[in-house]
């Protein structure tokens, strides 16, 4: 059985709250259908340019299938899942497999659902001489106004 505790809130909310329906059995109009503000489509992020930013609320940390630049091959990369809000105002999961990245939430223990400030910072030069992805990582508090 898998842990409920690693499932994104995405997933919990598909498995408890949006129904699946039998396909040789009566199915219901889709024209009566609601679509909900949430976009289960992830696109990877990989920004160019230092400085871009993005408010986030993290996910988890999962393996993504992508083409390897040397081989040509699929491998297995370890990335982040976040959750945004795009300009329409529905939430869309975007990702990223910077080992930096990855490395950092994993050190400091960051939590699914956690609201967080990423912030690329270009590229860093390593001791071996290989540049690598720099990144800003600051959790988000909400204050009362009252």
């Amino acid at each position: 059985m898998e842990n409920q505790t690693n499932k994104t809130g995405l997933q919990k909310a598909v498995e408890s709250g949006i129904p699946a329906f039998n396909l040789t059995g009566e199915l219901p109009d889709l024209n009566t259908a609601e679509e909900l503000e949430i976009d289960l489509m992830d696109d990877y992020w990989s920004p160019e340019e230092p400085g871009i930013c993005k408010k986030v609320f993290f996910q988890k940390i999962d393996n993504r299938k992508v083409l390897d630049q040397k081989s040509g091959s699929l491998i297995d990369l370890e990335c982040a899942f976040f959750m945004e809000k795009d300009s329409s105002g529905a939430y869309r999961t975007i990702s990223n497999g910077s080992c930096r990245l990855v490395g950092a939430i994993q050190a400091n223990g960051i939590k699914p659902g956690m609201p967080l400030l990423i912030t690329y910072k270009g590229k860093k030069k390593t001791q071996s001489g290989n540049l690598c992805d720099n990144w800003s990582i600051k959790p988000l508090i909400f204050r009362n106004n009252g």
